[in-house]
């Protein structure tokens, strides 16, 4: 029965796929063969069309007789284009017109981008890489040390801070007259996607990107972490299993420096042991007029919990904890 219901819920999927990809004219992603496994690549802005699905298999290494490792490895890459012009006038759609990017392979990244990239959009499609380590994430778009200006911790300049696992959870300490660090603002949008991983489902940085829509599951504690301001998180469902090691703040969504965040109409459950609970399904670090409204959370303690200095207004929370 387990089985007919996840054929069921795939085909289903693949429907909705093909009903919500729009009739926009698209150039392929580029294919690139490493062995046996295929791998794709944007590196101009432009919009693109997965025509396949991507899959790595396992590869076995005769000289140390065991399965190939790839962690931090990417299945989809997107890449900057240096002579392209202003990057304010770039973008990168990614239409993954309901193919699957995913891998047996553990550790590796579903869809990952380099350089000072703006406005991608990452649609219509699923993407599966099981694993434990730090860098196993399906979708990761982070900002180069360039795009984050004053930020310092203990009076040390560490630009890179925020992108890196090290520093999340660690509180803005800014310099004498200096206010908060300061963002460039790169619009992605991450929409109508199925993402399954096993540490975290999307890391993202920067200010005013949008991921809606979307179903993600881990099988972590975080399923969703975005540091910058102006982050829109709306009408998704996000699932935490609560395997591995816990940190004290984990929560579903992990949000920093996200002033004037909103986290809206979204369904947060955290499906661990039976007798765990979540701590808390949203925690903000440093991020003050933050919106929480009218979200379904189920399976933890409470709504949102604070770290370093944020403010919030939680409305409609159900069921009300």
């Amino acid at each position: 029965m387990r089985k007919w219901k996840g054929l069921m819920r795939l085909l289903f999927f693949k429907l909705m796929m093909l009903c919500c990809s729009t009739a926009v004219a698209c150039d392929s992603v580029r294919l690139v063969s490493i062995g046996r496994n295929q791998s794709g690549y944007v590196d101009r802005p432009g919009t693109y069309c997965l025509g396949k699905d991507l899959h790595h298999t396992d590869v076995f290494d005769l000289e140390t007789f065991s399965t190939k490792r790839y962690t931090g490895s990417y299945i989809l890459k997107i890449k900057e284009a240096r002579d392209s012009g202003s990057p304010a006038g770039d973008y990168y759609r990614i239409d993954l017109s309901g193919h699957s990017v995913s891998a047996a392979t553990v550790d590796m990244v579903g869809i990952r981008s380099s350089g000072r990239l703006r406005r991608a959009y990452v649609l219509n499609g699923r993407i599966i890489v099981p694993g434990r380590d730090v860098n196993n994430i399906g979708v990761f778009i982070p900002l180069s040390n360039k795009d984050v200006e004053g930020f310092h911790i203990g009076g040390t300049v560490l630009n890179y801070g925020p992108g890196l696992p090290e520093y999340e959870d660690t509180p803005f300490t800014g310099l004498q007259g200096q206010g908060k660090p300061r963002y460039t603002t790169t619009n992605h949008v991450i929409e109508n996607m199925d993402i399954r991983a096993g540490y975290r489902g999307i890391v993202i940085g920067g200010g005013n990107n949008v991921i809606r829509d979307s179903r993600i599951e881990v099988d972590g504690y975080t399923a969703l972490y975005a540091y910058g301001p102006g982050t829109i998180i709306e009408n998704n469902t996000i699932i935490v299993h609560g395997k591995g090691d816990k940190k004290q703040w984990d929560a579903a969504i992990k949000l920093r420096d996200a002033d004037n965040a909103i986290v809206r109409n979204n369904r947060i459950q955290f499906d661990g042991s039976l007798f765990e609970k979540g701590d808390a399904a949203i925690n903000l670090l440093d991020s003050d007029n933050v919106k929480v409204e009218g979200n379904m959370i189920t399976g933890h303690r409470r709504a949102v919990r604070v770290n370093g200095v944020s403010t919030f207004v939680e409305s409609d929370t159900k069921p009300s904890l």
